[in-house]
């Protein structure tokens, strides 16, 4: 699977689980435990190292079923410094103060297909794994791959 393209790991991909993540995050490392524990088949995304574009983070939204108010990480020190709480500001400018400062977005967050979710707490993701589970009855145990841009 080619690495440079972020759209890569937002394809409609029923077979793979994508979690978006940061390195070090304790809840990002404890939804890794619960995907291997599950035998799920996922690669990780670090979106603080390799930033979404713009477009990414609307794909993600829709996927989500969420507006981007509803994905800011409201304990982050920046979140306080631009006064988010307030609401002034359009999605389109969360969305862009997104791409720009990547802590504002919550984590961890998984795709599978046209499915995403954000795992807090960490057990949500068993719906991306069932939905897995259910569609590949009788077949065998996938391998799990791990992947950091």
């Amino acid at each position: 699977m080619p690495t440079n393209n972020l759209n890569n790991f937002l394809a409609d991909r029923n077979d793979i689980i994508t979690l978006f993540q940061k390195k070090g995050c304790t809840t990002c490392r404890a939804a890794q435990v619960l995907l291997l524990q599950n035998g799920a088949n996922y690669v990780t995304v670090n979106y603080h190292e390799k930033r979404m574009t713009r477009n990414e983070i609307w794909q993600l939204l829709d996927k989500l079923k969420m507006h981007p108010r509803d994905i800011l990480r409201k304990r982050e020190p920046l979140y306080r410094e631009l006064r988010l709480d307030q609401k002034h500001l359009s999605d389109a400018d969360l969305v862009t103060l997104m791409q720009e400062h990547p802590e504002l977005i919550e984590r961890p967050i998984a795709v599978r297909g046209e499915m995403a979710i954000l795992a807090r707490p960490v057990d949500k993701l068993l719906t991306l794994i069932h939905k897995r589970a259910e569609s590949r009855a009788g077949k065998h145990k996938p391998t799990t791959y791990a992947l950091s841009l």
